[in-house]
């Protein structure tokens, strides 16, 4: 799936990502595994990014 944050968001205290990026995206239990643009993957606690993201392509 394809996700889009809609807010500033600093994941962990570790990544960075702007209002408006989109990245790959797969759940996983109760963290999101976002692909970054530099091909690593990011493992994000649900509960940190809960409304700040929205699925823009895919399930």
């Amino acid at each position: 799936m394809k996700v889009k944050f809609i807010d500033n968001v600093d994941i962990s205290g570790k990544i960075n990502i702007n209002k408006g990026e989109t990245f790959e995206a797969r759940e996983d239990g109760d963290f999101i595994m976002i692909r970054m643009k530099d091909d690593s993957t990011v493992k994000a606690p649900k509960s940190e990014i809960e409304g700040i993201l929205e699925i823009v392509e895919g399930e």
